[in-house]
């Protein structure tokens, strides 16, 4: 007679549980049969990230080198640019509902492809803030938050953690390129990032000058101009049911509907709860911020090291990779827990610097990008 031990049950229980378990791919078959919105909503993620991902990198360092901001100067307008884009993300919330998600794509592109324009083209201090904190922040407020409610609203309740956990890897893919592409335009294009003078780099273009990093932003701006063309050419206005039919969206065109709305939700215990979470992993993000702002200057002056694309672009590969699995492996598991867990590991990350070393700058990268695809896809979700 043979005798089963407690460590062979547990053991069987072990196996029995990791073949129960399913892989990220099989997890992505939840959206088959989805609306082409919802892929349309992934290219341009995809679009917008790069886009995005690309001005803040170097958006510091280009104000410093071909408009002659000092370090704090150029510090708070990128601080006033990300500000700007959260005031007005809440100011034209009404706006979204009233028009639906389509025609606020279709605004936001035209606004982010003006403003883009603007910083390419301009030589101008004024010319370039009318762009950056004007045409831009709109532009991004009716960009970001739509796509998140675009995948909301292409999605049924059961796919939609799968569904966000894809939209937050595009995101990354798209980052990842945008550290990459900035790395190599300007290496090849003759800069070495903060030590070259602007006019000895670059390329001519429709027989015009760019320097290096205006060359990034000029494919920021063909990006912008290609999500124009998608959102007016490919896009319909429709949403999902839980029953995984297909029906047209009919937004309140009243403003007195989405008034009530907006009342309604302020009254709402739910709502201010949330706005307190939001606040909280506000200063999570915060870390981000450091990581677009200062830690390129950290590396270069502490280290010179010309590595700060190489070195960013393991977040967005580490999310690339982690987000899937996280998603499908957690998707029982409760928001709350996944959001306190991993933002705790992501506030955590800059302690890492504290070594003050070139590995202490790759670890905290690694640590943050850890604590990053475990929390914030479930923000989207659980927004």
């Amino acid at each position: 007679m043979v005798r089963h031990n407690a460590a062979d049950s547990r053991c069987n229980r072990c196996i029995r549980s990791c073949k129960a378990m399913p892989l990220p791919w099989q997890g992505w078959s939840a959206l088959r049969g989805s609306p082409r919105e919802l892929w349309l909503i992934m290219v341009l993620k995809f679009l917008d990230s790069y886009a995005y991902f690309c001005l803040v990198i170097m958006l510091t360092s280009y104000l410093s080198e071909e408009f002659c901001y000092d370090d704090s100067r150029a510090g708070w307008a990128y601080g006033l640019f990300g500000l700007l884009i959260s005031i007005t993300g809440f100011a034209v919330g009404v706006f979204i509902d009233i028009v639906g998600t389509r025609t606020a794509l279709i605004t936001g592109a035209v606004l982010n492809t003006i403003g883009r324009f603007m910083i390419l083209l301009t030589n101008n201090d004024k010319v370039l803030l009318v762009g950056l904190l004007g045409f831009c922040p709109l532009g991004e407020a009716l960009g970001i938050p739509v796509l998140t409610i675009g995948v909301k609203r292409f999605t049924t309740r059961s796919s939609r953690t799968i569904a966000y956990g894809m939209f937050y890897s595009v995101m990354n893919i798209g980052a990842l390129i945008a550290d990459n592409t900035v790395t190599g335009v300007l290496k090849g294009l003759g800069c070495g990032e903060d030590i070259c003078a602007p006019e000895d780099t670059g390329a001519v273009l429709f027989g015009r000058h760019f320097t290096a990093k205006r060359v990034v932003l000029f494919t920021t701006c063909v990006a912008s101009a290609f999500m124009l063309l998608v959102s007016l050419c490919a896009f319909r206005e429709i949403k999902v049911t839980d029953d995984g039919d297909i029906v047209p969206y009919r937004p309140p065109h009243k403003a007195s509907g989405a008034a009530k709305v907006v009342w309604r939700t302020l009254r709402s215990a739910d709502f201010w709860r949330l706005s307190l979470l939001i606040c909280l992993v506000t200063l999570v993000r915060l870390v981000f911020r450091f990581q677009d702002a200062a830690f390129p200057k950290y590396l270069k002056r502490a280290f010179h090291s010309e590595m700060w694309g190489t070195i960013s672009s393991i977040n967005p590969l580490m999310v690339i990779f982690m987000v899937p699995f996280v998603a499908v492996y957690t998707r029982k598991r409760d928001h709350f827990h996944m959001i306190l867990v991993g933002s705790f590991v992501a506030a955590a990350s800059p302690f890492v610097l504290l070594f003050n070393t070139l590995g202490a700058a790759i670890a905290f990268v690694v640590v943050l990008s850890i604590g990053e695809a475990f929390y914030s896809p479930r923000v989207y979700d659980y927004t």
